[in-house]
């Protein structure tokens, strides 16, 4: 009986960790991460994997946050849009300028900002991504690192899941 609520409990918990995130409840954006990184790889953390999965995550974050802002603000007076749409363009799937093609990212713009570009407005747009590739990657790059040593894992497994994690 005992065993069998110990088993319940632990499907239970593994059922709430799973989910919880999911829904909107989790108590940071590394978390977050984390936790898809988890649901990517289909495969549970350790607690100390987890922990320092986050710590990765946070210094990764906070790096990006920044040229991310840059970039915004970039792209926003490029285009005249609000930097809320721009950034809602961003969240589109698909459309991260950190995704391989622009072409992703120049139609999420042109359809929250119900036009097409010109094509200055696509060159300027293209040069600024550019930049903000170059600085976002030694984060990136430091996160597949560290995440590649933590989990035991190639760097390039880690690389391929970024896009899905949010990095």
């Amino acid at each position: 009986m005992i065993r069998q609520l110990q088993q319940a409990f632990t499907a239970a918990s593994f059922i709430f960790i799973t989910l919880l995130p999911a829904l909107g409840y989790s108590q940071s954006l590394e978390a977050d991460m984390v936790h898809r990184l988890e649901l990517a790889l289909n495969r549970p953390f350790a607690a100390s994997q987890r922990r320092d999965l986050e710590a990765a995550a946070r210094t990764a974050m906070d790096g990006v946050r920044k040229d991310k802002s840059a970039f915004v603000s970039e792209a926003s007076r490029i285009t005249g849009m609000a930097a809320s749409e721009v950034e809602a363009a961003m969240a589109a799937p698909g459309a991260s300028p950190n995704n391989e093609t622009e072409a992703d990212f120049m139609s999420a713009l042109e359809k929250h900002k119900g036009a097409a570009l010109t094509a200055p407005q696509k060159d300027e747009l293209k040069k600024a991504e550019a930049q903000y590739k170059t600085a976002v990657y030694p984060q990136r790059e430091g996160f597949v690192r560290d995440a590649a040593f933590i989990l035991d894992l190639d760097p390039r497994e880690i690389r391929l899941l970024l896009p899905r994690i949010g990095l």
